[in-house]
């Protein structure tokens, strides 16, 4: 699974605008082979800074004509950022869901922490 995060921080007044646009950008990949999901989100500490993410089912859906239009429309929507906009790919081989791991903890694979417990391993 591919990972495309996005975080940036807007100018006040331009938040709705930018939302708008994300909005639009989501809508349009939507339909894209190999999308798993697409979401806005803006963050809790101040309404100024969007975070975009989709989620892809691998990498060599990313080459896709219809996807590589979509991030050229991406980066020109970083654009508007009023800092350096951060973007990250992240892969995962292997994404666990609850099932996997509660069936690792009962195996002793992993230990769960106590409320508040720091892990330093």
């Amino acid at each position: 699974m591919i990972q495309v995060v996005v975080r940036m921080n807007m100018a006040p007044r331009q938040t709705a605008e930018t939302v708008r646009a994300f909005r639009s950008l989501k809508r349009e990949v939507q339909p894209a082979r190999g999308l798993i999901s697409a979401h806005i989100y803006l963050d809790a500490e101040g309404t100024d800074v969007l975070c975009y993410v989709e989620e892809w089912v691998a990498s060599e859906y990313l080459g896709q004509t219809e996807v590589t239009e979509h991030f050229t429309r991406l980066f020109g929507l970083m654009e508007k950022s009023i800092a350096a906009p951060v973007l990250s790919l992240n892969t995962f081989g292997n994404v666990l869901g609850l099932k996997e791991l509660s069936a690792l903890t009962q195996a002793g694979r992993i230990r769960r922490a106590a409320c508040g417990e720091v892990w330093n391993e």
